[in-house]
């Protein structure tokens, strides 16, 4: 099967993007805000780049109302950030 990228919309592409990888594995991404406010958000478009240094990639896509996320926002300020990895169990709660 082929897809022409160029003829489809963002949100088609985002979807069969992530329908490519299967199963992702989900995060739970939690950061602090400049005044110390804590931030928790899933996240399943992350994964490890590098090992030599440690290097890790988040991907936070834009707030469907065309602002930064908190997540991205806060890691831009504190340049800190936790991944924390959930269970298949937690998952399913």
């Amino acid at each position: 099967m082929e897809f022409d990228f160029n003829r489809l919309a963002a949100a088609q592409r985002y979807e069969l993007l992530l329908g490519t990888v299967v199963p992702r594995p989900i995060a739970l991404i939690t950061t602090l805000s400049a005044d110390g406010k804590i931030n928790a958000a899933p996240y399943s478009l992350f994964n490890v780049m590098g090992h030599e240094p440690p290097i890790v990639a988040v991907s936070v896509l834009p707030h469907p109302e065309q602002r930064m996320k908190d997540t991205g926002a806060n890691i831009l300020a504190t340049e800190e950030f936790v991944i924390n990895l959930v269970s298949e169990d937690w998952r399913r709660r």
